[in-house]
C-alpha cells in the first residue's frame, strides 16, 4: 500500500506539472495569436496605403506625361480662349526623369504590397 501511495503522489505531482504546462502553453498561444492579429492589421493597413500610393503616383505620372507631351505641341497647358500672350512650359528632359522616378516608386510600392 505504501508503494501505491508513493505512485499516486508521484502521479498527482506529474498531473499538476502537466496541467500547469498546458496552461502556460495556452497562454503563450493566446499571446502569439494577439501578436499575429496585430501584425496582420498592420500589414493590411500598409497594403491599403501602398495601393493608394500607387494610384496617386500613377495619376501624377499621367498628369506629368500630359503636360510634357502637350508642351511639345503647346496646347494642353492653355485654356480655351486664352489671350495670345499665354504662358507655355518648355519641354525638358527633366520631365522624363521625374516621370521615371514616379514609375520606379510605383513599382516599389507594387513589390511591397506583394
Amino acid at each position: 500500500i505504501a508503494e501505491i501511495d508513493a505512485d499516486l503522489a508521484q502521479l498527482k505531482t506529474e498531473l499538476k506539472k502537466i496541467t500547469e504546462d498546458a496552461k502556460n502553453t495556452r497562454a503563450a498561444a493566446d499571446k502569439a495569436t494577439l501578436q499575429r492579429n496585430s501584425e496582420r492589421a498592420e500589414v493590411v493597413t500598409s497594403i491599403v496605403r501602398y495601393k493608394d500610393a500607387q494610384r496617386l503616383l500613377k495619376a501624377a505620372a499621367a498628369a506629368l506625361q500630359r503636360v510634357y507631351k502637350a508642351s511639345k505641341g503647346g496646347s494642353a497647358l492653355l485654356q480655351d480662349g486664352a489671350p495670345p500672350n499665354k504662358v507655355q512650359y518648355e519641354r525638358s528632359d527633366m520631365g522624363a526623369g521625374v516621370i521615371g522616378i514616379l514609375e520606379i516608386a510605383i513599382q516599389d510600392f507594387f513589390q511591397l504590397q506583394g
